[in-house]
């Protein structure tokens, strides 16, 4: 029994090896196969390679040849394309060149006739400021004549006043010689038995005449009082300030203006020192102030009459202006100096602020803030009325302040430097 199941177990195994060793021979046939199989392949793969190679290099060459005929193709057409292209702009480098000649030519023209009508308006302009200057000269020299005639009559009539008083004073003075010699001759007629009372008469005679004399003094003390008694009063009234005054003066601040400018002649500064400051032309004419130079004409005066501006004091934003130019020219004033004025002129109640020359027609001028607001500061800050490019806005150069009657002598503040 034992040995019968030793032998089917050594069966069974031996069974095992022998499939096992057929299952070997079976993947070993396949792989041979397999193989060769491969073998083939390959030679059929490097054959198919070596054929697909050789149509690859005709392909190559056939395209290549192609190329370069597309190439040359290209290339004449380029070139067309450029021949064409230059023959194009060529005709448009023309007819831009034209357009832009006839656009010139156009732009000549109307620069021309811009020129033409601009040259028209300002021969215009100048007629019309020609014929206004000679209306304004006319009534110029009407309102001097009528002035003249005035003064005249005036003249004519105190000097008839001065001859009716001489005629009397010279008519007592022969009453009193005719009397006087009656007495002396009746004295000696009589002949004076009495020298105490003659005596007497000549001490009475006497005594009057010291009284005359000091009554007289008395007089003119009280004369000089009261001159000076109104000058103080004119003069407080002319220094009142305004009521905005502080506004005045931060506009000023934020302008930049620290001093204002008057012009005259160095003869001049002798009697400003002695009247104790600057005073309007009609004052000095009333008050028989005989002031060796005007910078004034008769003309600038005439319009100040026009104007009702006579008895202002005028002092300007600049050292150069060009009245004084004008002035020294006409022969009006020979050494000009510069009189600086203080700021606080600005503040007066009755100075009045005028965007340009205040005897011009176009010149605003008034007394409050907003007309100093209307000044042209950037432009009254230039060196010169040349350096303001636009001619018709150099009349704002000449913008000023109007200070009425008197400027007195320690607003002038550098009136111990000249």
């Amino acid at each position: 029994m034992n040995k019968l199941s030793k032998l089917e177990s050594l069966l069974n195994n031996n069974l095992i090896v022998i499939a096992i060793y057929l299952l070997g021979l079976v993947v070993f046939a396949i792989y041979l196969f397999y193989f060769r199989k491969k073998k083939e392949y390959k030679k059929d793969d490097t054959k198919k390679l070596k054929q697909n190679t050789k149509n690859a290099d005709f392909y190559i060459e056939n395209a290549k040849n192609k190329e370069i005929e597309r190439q040359h193709i290209l290339k004449s057409k380029i070139a067309e394309l450029n021949s064409i292209e230059n023959k194009n702009t060529a005709i448009q480098k023309e007819a831009e060149k034209e357009r832009l000649d006839k656009i010139s030519k156009e732009k000549t023209e109307k620069e021309l006739d811009d020129k033409r009508v601009r040259s028209e308006r300002a021969k215009l302009a100048w007629q019309k400021r020609k014929e206004k200057e000679e209306e304004d000269r006319k009534r110029n020299e009407q309102l001097l004549r009528l002035k003249k005639a005035r003064e005249k009559k005036a003249e004519l009539k105190e000097q008839q006043e001065k001859r009716e008083q001489e005629t009397k004073l010279k008519q007592d003075r022969k009453k009193r010689i005719a009397n006087e010699q009656q007495d002396i001759r009746e004295k000696q007629n009589r002949k004076i038995e009495a020298p105490t009372k003659v005596e007497n008469q000549e001490f009475k005679s006497k005594t009057s005449i010291l009284d005359r004399i000091k009554k007289i003094q008395e007089e003119h003390r009280l004369r000089e009082q009261s001159i000076s008694n109104n000058y103080h009063v004119r003069r407080n009234q002319l220094l009142e300030k305004k009521e905005n005054w502080q506004e005045i003066e931060k506009k000023l601040q934020q302008e930049r203006i620290n001093k204002f400018y008057h012009f005259t002649d160095k003869a001049n500064l002798q009697l400003i020192k002695q009247h104790k400051g600057l005073y309007s032309w009609d004052y000095c004419i009333k008050n028989n102030i005989n002031v060796p130079y005007f910078g004034g004409g008769e003309l600038s005066r005439s319009l100040d009459l026009r104007d009702n501006l006579q008895n202002y004091v005028r002092v300007s934003f600049t050292k150069q202006h060009p009245m004084m130019f004008v002035a020294q020219k006409d022969g009006r004033i020979q050494n000009p100096i510069i009189l600086e004025i203080s700021i606080d002129v600005a503040y007066l109640k009755s100075t009045k602020y005028s965007d340009r020359n205040a005897t011009k027609n176009s010149a605003r001028i008034g007394n409050d803030l907003d007309a100093l607001n209307i000044i042209r500061f950037e432009l009254v800050k230039k060196n010169k009325h040349f350096d303001i490019e636009n001619e018709e806005e150099r009349s704002y150069f000449q913008a000023e302040l109007l200070i009425l009657e008197h400027i007195p002598i320690e607003f002038i503040t550098n009136i111990n430097n000249l």
